[in-house]
């Protein structure tokens, strides 16, 4: 449109320990000076790889950084998983992988993600196999699902319910 030549970057990532590539990829975006580099799924855990970029496939330019694939913590179960809706309180989450030495970690949260609505809460790590949740006030009765991040990024995939239940008549 503007009468320059379109330009389609390339990604390539070398493990570092093996001094290989290890897969390659079409970059989705060259806007704003910057590129998003989709990773193969092939990694294993604690390789580390470094990113590589090419606007032609003939010369590559390396990022300053590497990318480090870590295991996603799983829930096994939480305590309570349910409250009376418009209760405050906090949910213990038990599970694995809540270790920061293998897994990045920043803002941890906790999110409930219901069919019309999404509440993400602040979380505070407990120990490698513990995570301490704020339950939000919701107040009509409803169903959840409840996932955990360490990083604020990256969210658990366990399907984990949580119910908002109705107060008991009187």
């Amino acid at each position: 449109k503007d009468g320059k030549p379109r330009i389609s970057y390339k990604c390539r990532f070398r493990d570092i320990e093996q001094d290989k590539i290890v897969g390659q990829t079409d970059a989705l975006s060259a806007a704003d000076n910057k590129l998003v580099c989709p990773t193969p799924a092939s990694f294993r855990l604690n390789q580390i790889i470094k990113v590589e970029v090419s606007p032609d496939s003939s010369f590559w330019f390396s990022v300053d950084k590497n990318l480090t694939f870590y295991e996603l913590p799983s829930i096994h179960h939480i305590e309570p998983n349910a409250v009376m809706a418009g209760q405050r309180g906090m949910i213990i989450a038990h599970g694995t992988g809540f270790d920061c030495s293998k897994t990045p970690c920043g803002a941890t949260k906790c999110i409930f993600t219901a069919e019309d609505y999404r509440i993400t809460t602040n979380g505070m790590k407990i120990n490698s196999t513990m995570m301490a949740c704020e339950i939000p006030i919701v107040t009509q009765p409803d169903e959840t699902i409840f996932n955990i991040s360490l990083n604020g990024v990256d969210y658990t995939q366990d399907p984990i319910n949580f119910t908002f239940y109705a107060p008991f008549p009187i």
